[in-house]
């Protein structure tokens, strides 16, 4: 596996709250998205990406691992990533609120175990065609899913912002899990919703050209294709390929 991680500030955000990680040796991969304001969003993320990284790379077992054991270590992680969040803005009452998403990987062998909490997603491109993997945790998602908005119209719905799960907020984080295989040339990628407001599932895949071989170059490009249509929010993109 070869894995870049990017992320920008955007066009209009003054700060960027987002924050990334990609571990190639341990095969971890984790976008998180801030909220909050001012610096409370970036120290919620930071917070989120630290502690995932760190009790994952701490306590994930070396070679070949059960799927019901990467799912509850991720589990865990998320739920004290969330606890260590809220510990903290009950200590600084300027962090009062902050919170944030995540979508977390671990990669083993043909394996993809992932979790996720808000809007932040993960695709999975496969000989060009790209899979969307997670389900927003989102009120525009969950009104597309009711059948009271189309795809289209949740784009510019003036609600389209708000998150109904994450990190920090609630007592419990509850992440959502799936497993799913990826083969020789398949590509991962995750993303925080700066990247997806701005681009359709297809202008992603398209993103990715078919000699590409270099993910972090990957990331750029979709980066700069993000800021090119206005760049409207922090844009962070982690990319991995399977050789």
């Amino acid at each position: 596996m070869r894995a870049g991680a990017v992320t920008d500030p955007g066009r209009v955000r003054p700060a960027n709250e987002d924050s990334v990680y990609a571990d190639t040796g341990a095969g971890i991969l984790i976008v998180a998205d801030g909220m909050g304001g001012h610096a409370a969003g970036e120290v919620a993320s930071d917070i989120a990406v630290t502690m995932i990284a760190r009790i994952l790379s701490e306590e994930l077992p070396p070679g070949g691992v059960e799927t019901g054991v990467i799912s509850s270590l991720l589990e865990r992680a998320v739920e004290q990533a969330s606890a260590a969040i809220r510990a903290r803005a009950a200590e600084d009452p300027s962090l009062h609120g902050m919170g944030t998403t995540v979508v977390a990987a671990v990669l083993r062998g043909e394996q993809i175990s992932l979790a996720h909490v808000g809007d932040s997603r993960a695709y999975l491109i496969h000989n060009g065609n790209i899979r969307r993997l997670t389900h927003d945790h989102s009120l525009v998602a969950d009104l597309v899913r009711a059948g009271q908005i189309t795809p289209s119209q949740a784009r510019t719905h003036h609600l389209r912002n708000v998150i109904t799960r994450s990190l920090g907020f609630e007592v419990s984080a509850r992440p959502d899990f799936q497993v799913v295989r990826w083969e020789p040339g398949d590509w991962l990628v995750l993303c925080s919703d700066g990247l997806t407001n701005m681009l359709e599932d297809d202008e992603i895949a398209s993103a990715i050209g078919s000699a590409d071989t270099d993910p972090e170059a990957v990331c750029r490009r979709m980066i700069a294709l993000a800021n090119e249509r206005g760049g409207t929010d922090n844009i962070s993109v982690v990319a991995a390929l399977k050789a």
